[in-house]
């Protein structure tokens, strides 16, 4: 006569093999989800990044002249006043600045803002993004005027702090 079914220490060997093969899949499962995570905030971080350089460098080029009384050069936070047009082609004058519209996780998030003329200043990024350093640098040349940004970003969300620098010149394409 044959015997049928498992033993009692075949099945408790079965068991420990599912548990270790359950705790690599979760444990897997866990690392890849963490992974996920900080790919997505790196990401976060680059886009809000590129986003404010490339509308500063933008304003920046579009705008006949720095306004000197209405900026701060070589200081953070810094401030950048540029005389330029609104979108009807009126004089304007563009600023960017920090300002702190938000609290995030217990922490005053600094924003980069622009307004034009009297409209309502933009946010140029997320509020869980703090912007940590804004220098603005005026360069100026018997033919041309500049101005050299650097900005700090910080991931303000859960985990480790995650920080950027971004740095860029442009030049005002009216003074040439």
């Amino acid at each position: 006569m044959k015997n049928r079914g498992y033993t009692l220490v075949e099945a408790l060997i079965y068991l420990v093999i599912l548990a270790f093969l359950s705790y690599a899949v979760v444990s897997s499962l866990l690392v890849m989800r963490q992974s996920f995570f900080a790919v997505r905030r790196t990401q976060s971080l680059q886009e809000a990044g590129t986003v404010v350089m490339e509308r500063l460098v933008r304003e920046i080029r579009l705008a006949t002249s720095t306004n000197v009384v209405a900026s701060t050069f070589n200081s953070s936070p810094g401030k950048l006043g540029l005389n330029s047009a609104d979108s009807s082609d009126n004089p304007a004058l563009v600023q960017f600045v920090l300002s702190n519209p938000a609290v995030v996780l217990g922490v005053s998030s600094q924003i980069v803002t622009l307004q034009i003329g009297d409209a309502l200043a933009e946010n140029l990024h997320p509020d869980y993004i703090n912007a940590t350093n804004l220098v603005f640098r005026l360069i100026n040349t018997s033919h041309s005027q500049a101005v050299k940004i650097e900005l700090t970003l910080a991931d303000l969300r859960a985990g480790p702090v995650l920080s950027g620098k971004f740095y860029g010149t442009a030049v005002l394409r009216s003074s040439y």
